[in-house]
C-alpha cells in the first residue's frame, strides 16, 4: 500500500501512561492517511493500522532509525573483528 509509520503522542493526563500510539500512511499516490485515534499499546496500533491495509512491512518509528541505516563499512568490520569459529 505505502510506508507506515507508527509514532508516539505525549499523553494529557497524570494518571495515564506517558505516551500513546498512533500511526499514519502515505500512500504510493502522495496522500497521507491518519488515525484520530490513539493507542496505549504498540501492538494495539498496529492491528488498527492493519484494518486499514498494514501488513506487516518492516516498522519504522520515529524513535528509531529505519532498517539498513547502519552504513556496510562499519559492518564489515565488525564481522571482520569478530572471532572465527
Amino acid at each position: 500500500m505505502g510506508e507506515w509509520e507508527f509514532y508516539r503522542i505525549p499523553s494529557s493526563g497524570a494518571d495515564d501512561a506517558p505516551f500513546h500510539w498512533s500511526w499514519r500512511c502515505l500512500q504510493d499516490d502522495g496522500n497521507v492517511i491518519t488515525t484520530p485515534q490513539t493507542f496505549r499499546f504498540f501492538l494495539d496500533c498496529v492491528a488498527h493500522a492493519r484494518l486499514h491495509g498494514y501488513s506487516n512491512g518492516p516498522l519504522l518509528t520515529r524513535r528509531e532509525a529505519p532498517y539498513g541505516v547502519m552504513p556496510l563499512p562499519r559492518v564489515s568490520r565488525m564481522q571482520a573483528a569478530a572471532p572465527a569459529r
